[in-house]
């Protein structure tokens, strides 16, 4: 449920300077993107002091809090987009990434299968939402199963630019390509 109160065109805009802005300023941008009044922070990592930032009391989906919790954990502030920051016809991604003077738009799916080709669809589902797709592997899903459907879901995929992963308690960040290459075998060894 949205805060009524919440300035949505004051978020958008400090979201377009960050954008614009060069690296000096993206930091100071960043740290009053994650103060907006009207953000509630409902988790602070005691290791990274990276917290996690919503417009709203609760999460739409169970699974975004989990894997956001995941992502503060390797040193991201996780904000999950507010409602209504998108147009109708936007790619509606799930949150903004921050670390420093980065700002990146990932999309969050938490997969459960341990088919090659579910996941692949997942990625490609993703991708379509944001350049970057955050899995969170929740299931049993064999190593060479789960580079199968990393492959499979880079492949012919022009949007994705970076697949970042929680499998096995370890986090990984694959641009596209490393994907595609043989080397992805010896990442997971």
């Amino acid at each position: 449920m949205k805060d009524r109160t919440f300035n949505i065109s004051g978020f958008r805009e400090i979201v377009e300077e960050i954008k614009q802005a060069n690296k000096g300023l993206r930091a100071e941008a960043i740290g009053r993107l994650l103060s907006f009044d009207g953000l509630i922070r409902h988790y602070k990592n005691k290791d990274t002091r990276r917290s996690v930032f919503a417009a709203s009391q609760a999460f739409e989906y169970p699974h975004e809090y989990h894997t956001a919790k995941k992502l503060a954990a390797v040193n991201y502030d996780v904000v999950l987009v507010p409602e209504g920051y998108f147009t109708r016809y936007q790619k509606k991604f799930d949150v903004f990434l921050a670390r420093d003077y980065v700002l990146l738009e990932a999309d969050l799916k938490c997969i459960t299968t341990v088919s090659a080709r579910t996941l692949a669809k997942r990625i490609k589902e993703g991708s379509e939402q944001a350049s970057r797709v955050v899995l969170d592997i929740t299931s049993p899903i064999q190593k060479n199963i789960l580079i199968d459907g990393l492959k499979e879901g880079c492949e012919r995929n022009e949007q994705l630019v970076e697949v970042m992963l929680f499998y096995n308690s370890k986090f990984y960040r694959f641009p596209k390509d490393e994907v595609l290459s043989k080397n992805v075998w010896k990442i997971f060894k």
